[in-house]
C-alpha cells in the first residue's frame, strides 16, 4: 500500500515566452526584447508552423 506522501512531486514554476522565428542554420534566436532570458539555462519546445501566412506575432506568457 503506498501512502499519499510517496506520490508527492515537486512543483516547480517555469515562467515561458513564445516568440516566432525562422531556424537560421539550426540556431534559433532569442529576440533582444527577451535578452533577461540570455544566458540562463532554459528548456526549449519546437512546433513547426506549417502555414507562411499566418502573421509572426510575440507574447509573453507564465505557465
Amino acid at each position: 500500500m503506498n501512502s499519499d506522501s510517496d506520490n508527492i512531486t515537486e512543483q516547480i514554476n517555469m515562467p515561458a515566452i513564445d516568440f516566432n522565428c525562422y531556424a537560421s542554420s539550426g540556431i534559433i534566436k532569442i529576440p533582444e526584447s527577451d535578452r533577461d532570458w540570455y544566458d540562463k539555462p532554459i528548456t526549449v519546445v519546437l512546433l513547426r508552423q506549417e502555414s507562411t501566412n499566418t502573421p509572426i506575432t510575440k507574447r509573453s506568457l507564465a505557465l
